[in-house]
């Protein structure tokens, strides 16, 4: 199924028709997303200055209180996620909140339909290969990690893509997810703001 869905993005066209008015925007996106290697930088160097300046850009534009930035390795984040339920911080509250904003605005401007494909189609083409890898990385550290970092990827990745189907609208149009988008595409992955810190791996 990803294979396929992979084939049939490089193939597509016309943007607009599948993913809407913005379509062209969610298609340049998503044609990155298909490139990505998954965690390939976990506990290497590789654009950590980058990521970090993408990092405090989404702290800026969402308002988020200050915190420090920490890279943590594959051994410590089972400790660090030992008994913390993502749902109950802060930060994923807001992100559920903005995931509702944005399906408000969807409906408001007619683009329900639209928003709901992009949502299908960027959680296939996330979560299978990002499970296999992080499977392959974190087995040792258990099954709820793998989990964990399979769904905070999708979950990012989504709400990216979900954003850019309305990112021609007023004040829409600054894409904040770009910034976590980064960690990403230089094979990083952010965990999250946990006790005012930010970790990535």
């Amino acid at each position: 199924m990803v294979n396929t869905f992979h084939n049939e993005v490089m193939e597509c066209t016309d943007w607009e028709k599948v993913y809407g008015p913005n379509g062209k925007h969610v298609g340049n996106l998503i044609t990155r997303l298909s490139k990505l290697e998954w965690y390939s930088a976990i506990e290497k160097q590789d654009g950590k200055d980058k990521i970090e300046q993408a990092i405090h850009e989404f702290q800026s534009y969402f308002g988020i209180e200050k915190f420090k930035i920490r890279w943590i390795t594959k051994d410590e984040l089972s400790s660090l996620l030992n008994g913390v339920v993502l749902e109950t911080l802060s930060m994923w509250t807001r992100l559920e909140q903005i995931r509702n904003e944005i399906k408000a605005q969807a409906e408001e401007a007619g683009r329900e339909t639209f928003l709901s494909r992009v949502v299908d189609d960027v959680s296939e083409m996330v979560f299978h290969p990002s499970f296999d890898q992080a499977f392959c990385m974190f087995e040792k550290c258990g099954e709820s990690t793998v989990k964990l970092v399979s769904s905070v990827t999708t979950y990012m990745i989504v709400l990216a893509c979900a954003w850019e189907t309305i990112a021609d609208l007023g004040s829409w149009k600054i894409n904040p997810f770009y910034f976590l988008f980064e960690a990403f595409e230089h094979g990083h992955c952010p965990i999250g703001l946990i006790d005012k810190q930010f970790y990535l791996l």
